[in-house]
């Protein structure tokens, strides 16, 4: 799943996480152009890439990224690629445009088919772009759930599988790049698995080929 990282086809990427359960499988992994050797800086922008893949005949409703609230989501970088389109909640992306079908709150981003459809995930592939604003020090990036035409299913909801990072403060301005400390924002995991708290609009980076 290396390759999709924000923006840019030089990405270096973690991971990916593995897991699952009798309806689905999942991969979740972290790319960015400024991650090298699972190292970034406060402030550089990640893209967390989250693939589904079906079992048996089961559909898939919704897929949601529970992450650090630190982990701030970049409005409008949502993509997905499920049974040959691609879709987005940007307005100026490419793909068919899906505004209403990503949602979010502190800690996580969510994206569901409308009017109560399924997608048949062989596989679904979903990458949304954040900023790291975090606390040095080792992050784990967060975990997936999902629901599923599968109305008996159970461990759904993979909490702080990662992949892990390390976060380093950015270099003091007018230090001519030496390292300096700079100011990192707060960390916290940030995570709501209960699916409450205020909704909005999000959307996501390039998306390369994982269908390998």
């Amino acid at each position: 799943m290396a390759g999709v990282g924000a923006g840019t086809a030089h990405a270096d990427s973690v991971g990916p996480a593995t897991g699952g359960n009798d309806t689905v499988s999942f991969q979740r992994s972290v790319e960015s152009a400024a991650l090298a050797d699972g190292k970034i800086r406060v402030g550089e922008t990640i893209t967390v890439t989250n693939r589904i893949d079906r079992k048996l005949a089961w559909l898939v409703y919704s897929v949601r990224d529970n992450h650090p609230s630190c982990l701030e989501a970049v409005p409008n970088t949502s993509v997905w690629t499920v049974s040959g389109k691609t879709y987005t909640n940007n307005p100026d992306g490419s793909g068919t445009k899906k505004p209403n079908e990503v949602t979010s709150g502190e800690g996580w981003v969510k994206i569901a088919a409308s009017g109560g459809g399924s997608w048949q995930a062989t596989p679904l592939v979903w990458t949304q772009d954040y900023v790291v604003n975090c606390s040095p020090g080792e992050l784990n990036t967060g975990g997936v759930q999902w629901s599923t035409t599968n109305a008996f299913e159970k461990n759904n909801n993979k909490a702080n599988v990662g992949p892990i990072i390390t976060v380093e403060r950015a270099p003091s301005p007018g230090t001519g790049g030496g390292s300096g400390s700079g100011d990192p924002g707060t960390g916290g995991d940030g995570q709501d698995d209960s699916g409450s708290g205020s909704s909005g609009s999000l959307g996501s980076g390039s998306l390369a080929n994982l269908f390998g």
